[in-house]
C-alpha cells in the first residue's frame, strides 16, 4: 500500500505499452478490491513504480530476463534507483540502467543471481551499499580485479590483497566499499574478538583526484596493523558512519571538508581532530565515542553542532573536569552535570540538542540575552527544575526542548516558537 502518488507503467508481452496513473485514497491507501481488480486487469506485465518529485524509481514487478529500463516514466526523468528496487528478481539476465541516472542505491540489485550483464551511463557516481551484491556480474568482476571500479567509483575492494593503491583518476570511494573488513592480532583474539579474519590488506593509499567518501566506506575497518590513513585535500565529502568503529588511530581531515556528517568518525582511535575552515555543520556523534580524541579544533565557520557531536571523547571528558558547562565557539555542549541554579553565560550563542538532557539536579536556569537558539531536546527530562528565564534574544526553540519539566517558564517575548513549544510545565511572558 502506497501512501503518496504513484506512476506505473505497464508493458504488455506482445511489446506493447500503455500508462496507468492514480492518486493514493484520502486515508493514504487503497482498499483490497481496488488491487485484486487492477491485477486481474493487468495480467502478465511488468510494472515500475517512480516518486514523480525526485524521478527515483522504487518499484518493479515485472519478470522480464533482459531489462531496459526506461528513461523516462509518464514524463518524469529516471534518475535514480532506490533501495532493494529490484532485490531477489532471479529472473533478471542483463539490465539497461537509462542516461541521466546518477545514482543507485542500497542492495538495489542485491540476490539477482542470473544477473551476468549491466550497462551503465557515464552519469551514474553514486553506489549504495551493495548494491549487486550476489549478482553474476559482481562475482565476474571481483574474480577479474578485486578493486571493483565503475564510471572512475570504487564500488568494492573488500577482496584486495597487500598494499592497496587506488589509482590516479578515481574520484569516488562508494557506499560500503571496504567495510567490515577486518584482521586481528593474537591480543584481539584474547580480548574477546572471535570473528575470523577476512582481510589480507596491508595499506590503503587514496589519490589526489578522489573526491568522495561514501557512507559507511571504511565502516568497523579493524586491520590492527593500518592505524593511519591519509584523506587527500581534494575530497570534499565523507558520508556518515564513513569511518565509524574502524581502527585507524590517524585520520586528517581534509582542507576542503564541507561538513563532517553523523557518526562520520565515532568510536575511532583517533587522538587529533583539526577541522577546517571549510566546514559549516558537524552532525550527530560525529566523534562520540573517541576515548583517545584529546585534541580538537573548531573554526568559527561551523555554525551547527549535532547532539553528542563530541561525548565520550577525552577533550569532552576533560572539559566536564574543568567546567561543568562546556562551551565551545558558542555552542553550549553539554551542561549534564551541573546542580542547582545555572547561570548561562552571556558567550553562548547556541544551546545545543540534549546539552542538559535527564539532568535531574539542576533546579533554576537562566539564559540571557545573545543565545540565539535553545536546539531540541535540551533540557528534556530535566524534572527537577523549577523555573526557567528566556531572555528576549532567542529565536528558535526545538522541539521537546522541555518535554516533562515542570518548571515554570518565563519568557521576555510571547513568540511562536514559545506558543508552540512541547513542554508539561507552564508558560508565563513578562
Amino acid at each position: 500500500r502506497r501512501k503518496d502518488p504513484v506512476s506505473i507503467w505497464v508493458r504488455k508481452k506482445d511489446a506493447s505499452r500503455n500508462h496507468v496513473a492514480f492518486e493514493s485514497e484520502d486515508d493514504g491507501g487503497f482498499d483490497d478490491e481496488f488491487f485484486d481488480e487492477f491485477e486481474d486487469i493487468n495480467a502478465e506485465v511488468q510494472l515500475y513504480y517512480i516518486y514523480k518529485d525526485t524521478g527515483i524509481l522504487y518499484g518493479y514487478t515485472g519478470t522480464d530476463s533482459e531489462l531496459v529500463i526506461p528513461p523516462e516514466i509518464d514524463g518524469v526523468a529516471v534518475k535514480g534507483i532506490a533501495y532493494e528496487t529490484f532485490r531477489d528478481h532471479t529472473e533478471l539476465k542483463s539490465v539497461v540502467i537509462p542516461d541521466g541516472v546518477t545514482s543507485i542505491g542500497m542492495r538495489a540489485f542485491y540476490g539477482c543471481t542470473s544477473l551476468s550483464e549491466i550497462t551503465f551511463p557515464k552519469t551514474v557516481t553514486d553506489f549504495g551499499e551493495n548494491a549487486f551484491a550476489g549478482t553474476k556480474w559482481f562475482t565476474v568482476q571481483q574474480k577479474e580485479n578485486p578493486l571493483v571500479v565503475v564510471n572512475n567509483v570504487v564500488i568494492d575492494g573488500k577482496k584486495c590483497v597487500g598494499d592497496v593503491v587506488i589509482p590516479d583518476g578515481i574520484i569516488g570511494i562508494g557506499d560500503g566499499a571496504f567495510e567490515k573488513c577486518h584482521r586481528y592480532d593474537e591480543q584481539d583474539y584474547w580480548n574477546g574478538y572471535y570473528e575470523p579474519s577476512n582481510c589480507d590488506i596491508t595499506s590503503i593509499t587514496l589519490p589526489d583526484t578522489l573526491k568522495k567518501i561514501g557512507a559507511w566506506a571504511f565502516y568497523e575497518f579493524n586491520v590492527f596493523d593500518i592505524t593511519e590513513i591519509a584523506i587527500p585535500d581534494s575530497v570534499t565529502f565523507i558520508g556518515e558512519s564513513a569511518f565509524s568503529g574502524s581502527s585507524f588511530k590517524s585520520i586528517n581531515i581534509p582542507k576542503n571538508l564541507t561538513s563532517v556528517e553523523q557518526f562520520a568518525f565515532c568510536e575511532t582511535d583517533i587522538e587529533s581532530a583539526i577541522i577546517p575552515e571549510t566546514v559549516t555543520s558537524i552532525g550527530q556523534s560525529a566523534f562520540e565515542g573517541c576515548y583517545n580524541l584529546s585534541e580538537i579544533s573548531v573554526p568559527d565557520t561551523v555554525s551547527a553542532i549535532g547532539v553528542d557531536a563530541f561525548t565520550g571523547t577525552k577533550w569532552m571528558n576533560d572539559r566536564i573536569v574543568e567546567n561543568s558547562l562546556v562551551i565551545l565557539n558558542g555552542f553550549l555542549l553539554d551542561g549534564r552535570t551541573c546542580t542547582g541554579k545555572v547561570d548561562i553565560p552571556a558567550d553562548v550563542k547556541i544551546i545545543c540538542s540534549a546539552a542538559f538532557k535527564s539532568n535531574k539536579n539542576i533546579t533554576e536556569v537562566n539564559i540571557p540575552d545573545g543565545v540565539k537558539g535553545i536546539e531540541c531536546n535540551a533540557f528534556e527530562f530535566c524534572n527537577s527544575l523549577e523555573t526557567v528565564n528566556i531572555a528576549g534574544s532567542v529565536e528558535t526553540i526545538g522541539s521537546l526542548a522541555f518535554t516533562v519539566v515542570l518548571a515554570m517558564v518565563y519568557f521576555s517575548k510571547k513568540t511562536e516558537e514559545a506558543r508552540d513549544m512541547d513542554m508539561t510545565g507552564p508558560l508565563q511572558f513578562n
